[in-house]
């Protein structure tokens, strides 16, 4: 064959380079998305991890195409192509399985270093082959147009334009639809597919049947549930991982129902009976507090398994229940036992928006938001405790729940909220819950607040088996005349909470990296 037929024959049309572009830049994003969520339900959710993740994937991306801009001068463009394609599409069909073994090697060292190490080995290698690509295309589209800056334009919008769509069909139809794996699954074929278009030898076969082993291996094991844990319900989403699991122990007759987001207890309840009755003193401590306004108006901020939702409705509360992510309304009543009623009104909306647009007036509102690793930054600021107070009738309350490490030496997030509330000229009380992460409930309030009153008749029943109550009716909170030195005053302009909670989330995480995720390995 003579070299004018043998370059004819590694020419790309035009209209394929397009096509092809447009390819590239949607599947870096599934590779960034669908890795973001795999790691996320070992090493969470939180500002760091993503901060990770987008900084793996920008500088693989642009290794990519540095090293692209080499292999744009070579003549066999769909063979290199191709090659790329399939290499692709085998590190997105290991995922799965690539990325239990780097959680099982990296757990040990600290929460940032072991996203570090995952996302650059996770994430990298895919989105790497696809950032060589675009030199190649532009390349190639040169030939036709002799144009390079038309072509490059036309390149990276049409990456970028696909990266968009991606964006969208993953996080709201993907996602939540097929989970991880379907994804998976589209990617892995459409890549192969591609690549044989382009060209098909025994290399890219192999490497296409062993990528096919990986990727289906999931549909051919099975959880690692026993007869004491058992998953009852697994969906993945952009607003993260959510599991539920019952639980019980050999030497413990009670049975235990567990919400996780991204790996992290969010409910947990005593699987008994129909009570919902919640394993953690924090919700009955909520409920014993806010019974002084039964009957009334009442504003609750995060639904998570509906325990704290399911304790105001048995006060006979007018409640509005707001929630960012729509699927914890469905699993409170699936499966944690939640059952709406004609005064209970549900809204999907992010909370600082449902603030900001809220004309109702509530007697109590409830916040409790603060996902383990996900801090609800704009909600504790200056300008959203101002147009927060504008929602809460004046001798209301504002009732938070907020978990951190107590560290004298280091700032503190409960406190640096008291302080910023304490500036919009409420006052603040606290009831800590004393364990190596101690559970902290801010109760806020315009005027000076009478707790006196607090009367276990006019409590739920769930509250009033607490062994605690009649000390917590005692002496239920501690006045903060004036926050700790070691507290900061929280504004928009600085949503630092997540970075002062620090401590608190890489020992939540390490804690629960131990005891959940083992339990959800693969049998092989």
């Amino acid at each position: 064959m003579n070299k004018k037929n043998q370059q004819d024959k590694e020419n790309i049309s035009y209209n394929f380079c397009f096509f092809l572009s447009f390819f590239e830049g949607a599947f870096v994003i599934f590779a960034e998305l669908i890795g973001a969520k795999i790691l996320a339900s070992y090493y969470g959710n939180s500002l760091s991890v993503w901060t990770a993740i987008i900084t793996v994937t920008i500088s693989f991306l642009t290794i990519g195409y540095f090293i692209g801009s080499f292999y744009a001068k070579k003549e066999n463009a769909k063979s290199i192509l191709s090659n790329l394609f399939i290499f692709s599409a085998f590190f997105l069909s290991i995922f799965s399985t690539w990325s239990s073994f780097l959680f099982a090697k990296f757990q040990e060292f600290e929460l940032l270093q072991s996203t570090i190490q995952s996302s650059i080995l996770l994430i990298g290698p895919p989105v790497l082959f696809l950032g060589i690509t675009s030199p190649i295309l532009i390349q190639e589209i040169n030939k036709k147009l002799k144009s390079a800056g038309k072509s490059s334009g036309n390149v990276y919008s049409l990456s970028t334009i696909a990266g968009i769509l991606a964006t969208i069909f993953l996080g709201y139809l993907f996602l939540p639809n097929w989970g991880i794996q379907g994804p998976l699954l589209f990617s892995f074929f459409s890549l192969s597919i591609i690549s044989f278009y382009l060209r098909r030898n025994f290399i890219q076969i192999s490497i296409f049947i062993i990528g096919l082993y990986f990727i289906s291996s999931p549909y051919f094991t099975e959880e690692n549930n026993n007869k004491y844990f058992k998953l009852k319900y697994h969906t993945e989403g952009l607003m993260g991982q959510l599991k539920v699991v019952e639980q019980s122990f050999p030497i413990n007759p009670k049975k235990y129902k567990i919400l996780l987001i991204n790996g992290i207890p969010q409910t947990l309840i005593l699987n008994t009976d129909e009570s919902a009755n919640s394993y953690w003193e924090y919700v009955h401590r909520i409920s014993a507090t806010a019974s002084l306004f039964k009957g009334k108006k009442a504003l609750l901020f995060g639904m998570g398994g509906g325990v704290i939702a399911n304790e105001l409705q048995k006060q006979k509360f007018v409640l509005d229940v707001v929630d960012i992510d729509k699927r914890m309304f469905q699993i409170a009543q699936n499966y944690f036992y939640f059952k709406q009623k004609n005064t209970t009104q549900f809204y999907v909306d992010d909370a600082r928006h449902y603030i900001k647009t809220c004309t109702k007036k509530y007697d109590v509102i409830v916040i409790d938001i603060c996902t383990g690793e996900v801090q609800p930054s704009n909600v504790f600021t200056v300008e959203g405790i101002s147009e927060l107070k504008k929602m809460l009738n004046p001798k209301g309350i504002i009732l938070i729940q907020y978990q951190e490490k107590i560290n004298f030496n280091k700032i503190s997030g409960s406190q640096s909220i008291a302080k910023t509330f304490i500036h919009e000229k409420f006052k603040c009380y606290q009831n800590i819950e004393k364990t190596d992460i101690s559970s902290v409930i801010l109760a806020c309030s315009p005027q000076e607040f009478d707790f006196t009153k607090l009367d276990s008749t006019q409590m739920t029943e769930n509250v009033k088996k607490q062994k605690w109550l009649s000390d917590f009716i005692k002496n239920p909170f501690t006045p903060i005349v004036k926050p700790r030195k070691n507290s900061v005053l929280l504004v928009d302009d600085k949503p630092i909470l997540e970075h002062i909670n620090a401590e608190t989330i890489e020992l939540w995480r390490k804690t629960m990296i131990n005891f959940y995720s083992p339990k959800f390995y693969k049998k092989n």
